[in-house]
């Protein structure tokens, strides 16, 4: 018997249409910064978030593709770890594990704050320094995108949902191989 775990997780987009939005929510935003160089040829941004339901175990992938984006995300109430991220730079990708847990309220909307990643200079031993804020004019902002993108959702009470750790620092490794480059451009070769 052969099991296959190709596409074991839910994919949602970071901005679902208006009709997939039902039930609870969670909204917040997700800002990439440079936290080495700052001359790039590329500019990092996530392409994806790993999250998993913690009593359930469902995975869910959403679909970020940008460098600073609110995002509004139809999960059902309950513990979750954000597990994995996977941040580009033009045709670069690199990934790193993470274990940071969240809670999505029973209401119809939960602002989990801003999600910051910081990205190290390329290199060996790459890091990328994880922190979730949680600032008024931040969540301002946030509630205005709710506002235009979602109007019937904006007029829902939001939760706040403050978690721990506030702050994380992880390894990012490079994804192999890479697409649609020789490899004599490769940086690494482990």
């Amino acid at each position: 018997m052969i099991v296959s775990l190709w596409g074991c997780a839910t994919d949602i987009p970071a901005v679902p249409e208006t009709a997939q939005v039902t039930g609870s929510a969670a909204i917040g935003r997700v800002l990439v910064v440079n936290s080495g160089e700052r001359a790039r040829r590329y500019q990092p941004e996530v392409r994806v978030l790993d999250l998993e339901h913690l009593r359930t175990k469902e995975r869910f992938s959403i679909r970020i593709d940008a460098g600073d984006r609110q995002f509004v995300i139809p999960l059902p109430p309950g513990d979750y770890l954000l597990n994995r991220v996977r941040i580009t730079e033009g045709p670069f990708m690199s990934m790193a594990e993470l274990a940071i847990p969240f809670s999505v309220g029973k209401g119809p909307v939960s602002y989990v704050g801003t999600w910051r990643f910081g990205v190290g200079s390329p290199g060996y031993g790459r890091m990328v320094l994880v922190s979730i804020v949680f600032d008024q004019q931040e969540m301002a902002q946030t509630l205005d995108f709710l506002h235009d993108a979602y109007p019937v959702l904006a007029q829902q009470p939001v939760e706040e949902m403050r978690f721990e750790p506030h702050q994380a620092a992880v390894r990012l490794f490079e994804v192999m191989p890479y697409p649609r480059i020789h490899r004599y451009f490769r940086r690494h070769w482990w």
